[in-house]
Parts: C-alpha cells; sequence; structure tokens
C-alpha cells in the first residue's frame, strides 16, 4: 500500500525483484512506490488448519527392561543431553530402518550365547555352563570396549 501522496509505480511479481537496501531509508522509499502483487502475497501466507501439516502421532506404551540395561541407556543421554526416551526412539527407528532396508546390523550387545554341539564349542561336560558365562562376560566386555572408542 502506498503512502498518501505517493504512486504505486511497479508491482513485485518475484521475491528475488527486490533489491538489497544499503539503509532503511533506502528501502522506506522503495515501498513507497512498489508493492507486492496479490498473488505472491497469496504465497506468503499462513497456511489454514486444514492446510497446515500434522504432527505424527505418538503413542505411550510400557516397557520393561533390564535395570542395568536402563541404567547404561540413561548414561548415554545424559551424555548426550538429552531425555533417555527420546534416545531410545531414534534407537529404535535406526535399527528399524536397517532392518527394513535389509542392511547389515551389528550383533545385540546384551544377546546371549546358547550351549551347542559343535565340536568348536565341546568342553568337558562339568565345564560346559562356566564356558558359556566365560563367553558372555567376554562378549560384554569386549562390545564395551568396542563401544567406549
Amino acid at each position: 500500500m502506498a503512502r498518501k501522496g505517493r504512486h504505486i509505480s511497479a508491482t513485485i511479481d518475484d521475491l528475488a525483484d527486490i533489491p538489497v537496501f544499503d539503509n532503511e531509508a533506502e528501502e522506506a522509499d522503495y515501498w513507497a512506490t512498489h508493492q507486492l502483487s496479490p498473488a505472491l502475497l497469496e504465497g506468503m501466507r499462513s497456511p489454514t488448519n486444514e492446510e497446515a501439516p500434522r504432527p505424527r502421532r505418538t503413542r505411550a506404551i510400557s516397557l520393561r527392561v533390564d535395570e542395568g540395561l536402563l541404567e547404561r541407556i540413561q548414561a548415554l543421554a545424559a551424555r548426550a543431553r538429552r531425555p533417555y526416551q527420546s534416545l531410545l526412539k531414534d534407537y529404535l527407528a535406526e535399527r528399524v530402518e536397517l532392518e527394513e532396508r535389509g542392511l547389515p546390523v551389528r550383533p545385540t550387545p546384551t544377546r546371549q550365547l546358547e550351549p551347542c554341539d559343535s565340536p568348536v564349542c565341546q568342553v568337558r561336560e562339568g565345564d560346559k555352563g562356566t564356558a558359556v558365562a566365560d563367553l558372555n562376560a567376554t562378549i560384554d566386555y569386549l562390545v564395551k570396549l568396542r563401544d567406549s572408542q
């Protein structure tokens, strides 16, 4: 809109046509004789409620987690300075995306070994439980060592 006593000499159809001003006085003089086109103004308006993107729907769930694992997740979240629930959602989303794409994923660190009958797994009968426990402890240690680097 022009000020009283000024005549609009040009209508701007593209924001790229607006020059860079050196100062506010120069800009005021420019807008005293120029205006934005109705089409450009329409494109700049805020979307109505019907047009605005809807927020993603989330649903609260209850999930039982081993206390040790929860403490580890909370420690990681504290280091990242974010809520542990958000960190968990990101971890879940990342893993689901990898699985859906068929991409290789690292073995789950909490996976426990099962006793096996393969010659590689053969230990004396009395030592079988101890050997599996030792392997699980070794795996946990190696995973922690790898993750800390």
